[in-house]
């Protein structure tokens, strides 16, 4: 299969797939909460994890094949897996403790520690109107 920039350029087709990929996320949330009473985090976590490497895989025989998922960078490829899962298992048991709309309201604020964090540790400049921006959104 074979991609082109005209295929990338669709403002149409990047809109549906925003809303499929919020449903998506949103479905998955409200999943968790679900099961969240019934079943520990980590296992969540791990079933979670296995059915999402399913299409991450297909995904990248159809882009070239699965030598795309190789990388020269174990020690970074490994320190942000186990961040990720990290990640995770906060995320997920602050779904299970908390109810289901302050979790994702407290999500939200992830653009503000993004930032906050890209000017400390990557020495970003960020301009007033950026910082204006990400404090209204």
């Amino acid at each position: 299969m074979t991609t082109t920039a005209e295929s990338y350029d669709s403002p149409l087709k990047s809109i549906y797939y925003l809303i499929g990929g919020v449903f998506v996320f949103s479905l998955q949330d409200v999943i968790i909460k679900w099961l969240s009473g019934k079943y520990p985090v980590h296992e969540i976590v791990l079933i979670r994890s296995f059915f999402a490497i399913i299409p991450i895989l297909f995904m990248a025989y159809l882009e070239g094949g699965l030598h795309l998922l190789r990388t020269n960078h174990y020690v970074t490829h490994i320190i942000r897996s186990f961040l990720m899962f990290g990640v995770y298992i906060c995320f997920y048991l602050s779904l299970a403790a908390l109810p289901l709309a302050e979790t994702v309201s407290l999500f939200f604020s992830a653009p503000i520690f993004i930032t906050i964090l890209a000017v400390t540790s990557l020495g970003e400049k960020v301009e007033f109107r950026s910082w204006i921006a990400v404090n209204i959104s």
